[in-house]
């Protein structure tokens, strides 16, 4: 069993920044730069948590919603990469779990995961098979 997030972002900056500190955490990292492949794979396909670029709106918030209204992805945990904190009612309606800000810190981001993983429902090795690798590639 191990961990699987899908990551919805534009940014190469973030995506580099993400993709580093997954694979520092041992997350199997998918990243979709196109909301529609993202919501294809995170209705699809079994993540542990999904990270979303919060200036990506409103898809980021639709692909959480999507994502969680799939069968296997009803218990995921939703991470938001922000540049300053959403409204509390911007939280409590995506169910936002944690929060990323920028600029994205490698060794703050690593503990944000290993705190994260705490709370992710691991995928079986089905459902990861001809993924990525630890830390995944952009599409």
């Amino acid at each position: 069993m191990a961990f699987r997030a899908l990551l919805f972002s534009k940014s190469e900056e973030t995506n580099a920044a993400l993709i580093s500190a997954c694979a520092k955490a041992g997350v199997c990292l998918e990243v979709c730069e196109d909301i529609f492949a993202a919501i294809d794979k995170g209705t699809k396909q079994a993540f542990s948590c999904v990270l979303v670029d919060w200036s990506g709106q409103p898809e980021a918030g639709f692909l959480l919603k999507r994502s969680r209204e799939s069968g296997p992805n009803k218990s995921l945990v939703a991470i938001a990469i922000v540049d300053h904190d959403p409204s509390a009612a911007d939280m409590r309606d995506h169910r936002l779990d944690f929060l990323i800000h920028r600029p994205i810190a490698a060794e703050e981001t690593c503990e944000l995961l290993a705190k994260a993983s705490q709370k992710m429902q691991p995928v079986s090795a089905e459902n990861i098979a001809d993924k990525p690798a630890p830390g995944g590639q952009p599409e």
